[in-house]
């Protein structure tokens, strides 16, 4: 793979000088924005496998009805009212639930459950339920509960990617002497960066330290639709 940057570390220091300072921040953006791009897209991998699961479920439920159809009222077994739902959230994140469906004045409720757990609902969920969806409800949550986790780690690494992303964007200014401020708190190490102690900004308190002018949930927004998230 060639890589130039690599190359210039080895370099004479005439040559290092020669960059453009700012290609090199441009550069260095958008590499941080195509590894936030890819989160997205794992994102959308993610759900899909959770869909995958939904599908399975649903089927197997489905299945279960048409039989029951066949046999008299007194053959059928214990019905249940155990579903679960995959969604991905506005910010390209998974939501895969489980709920009870119940009726209530006539109309169609429902009952979202909780997890007992981080990344999965606990096995006792099942436990009251008819053999079917006991043995299909538990295989498919013990996957359903990877693919939270898979989630929380992109989630995770956007965060990262934002404030690799700020950090950039902080030493080219502080390289070019530019500091932009904004109503907020300012991080420490920021203001370590560039020499300024905290006790110096008692008269200025609640400021936040803005070098690309965005809050993540915007530049997120940005970075996802930015030439279009393939």
């Amino acid at each position: 793979m060639s890589d130039k940057w690599y190359e210039l570390i080895n370099a004479t220091s005439q040559e290092r000088t020669a960059i453009d300072l700012e290609e090199l921040e441009e550069e260095t953006q958008d590499r941080i924005e195509q590894l936030a791009k890819a989160t997205f897209l794992l994102n959308h991998i993610v759900c899909f496998n959770a869909k995958r699961i939904q599908d399975e479920y649903k089927n197997i439920y489905t299945d279960v009805k048409e039989r029951e159809k066949l046999l008299h009222e007194s053959e059928c077994g214990k019905k249940s009212n155990l579903r679960f739902r995959v969604r991905l959230s506005k910010k390209h994140t998974l939501m895969a639930e489980w709920y009870r469906e119940k009726y209530r004045y006539g109309e169609i409720c429902h009952e979202t459950l909780s997890r007992d757990y981080k990344y999965a609902y606990s096995p006792k969920v099942f436990n009251k339920e008819p053999s079917w969806a006991k043995e299909n409800g538990k295989r498919a949550e013990k996957r359903l509960s990877i693919l939270r986790e898979q989630n929380d780690l992109l989630h995770s690494m956007r965060k990262i990617l934002y404030r690799l992303s700020d950090l950039t964007a902080s030493y080219h200014a502080l390289s070019r002497g530019t500091l932009s401020l904004e109503n907020n708190d300012i991080p420490e190490d920021i203001l370590a960066l560039a020499g300024i102690e905290p006790e110096d900004l008692t008269e200025s308190k609640n400021l936040e330290f803005v070098i690309n002018g965005k809050k993540m949930d915007e530049w997120l927004e940005i970075t996802y639709h930015q030439d279009g998230a393939e």
